[in-house]
């Protein structure tokens, strides 16, 4: 899943990454809860739109960047 969702912890600059998350076929939606990085932590939905997949930021809790590429 990690893989398919281009998930990567920056721990160096404090930042949660995707790149061009793509959801398995059967998957329409997951929700990513916590994920901490350091002291702080994110909490996702990702939702497949056709053929892209949709990142939504749920709560963020420190200091912690998020970025989203395709």
């Amino acid at each position: 899943l990690q893989a398919s969702l281009g998930l990567e912890l920056c721990f160096e600059k404090g930042e949660i990454r995707f790149h061009n998350p793509q959801l398995p076929g059967f998957v329409e939606e997951i929700r990513i809860t916590g994920l901490a990085l350091g002291d702080a932590s994110a909490s996702f939905r990702l939702r497949r739109r056709g053929r892209h997949t949709e990142v939504a930021v749920i709560a963020r809790r420190g200091d912690i960047g998020i970025k989203i590429t395709e």
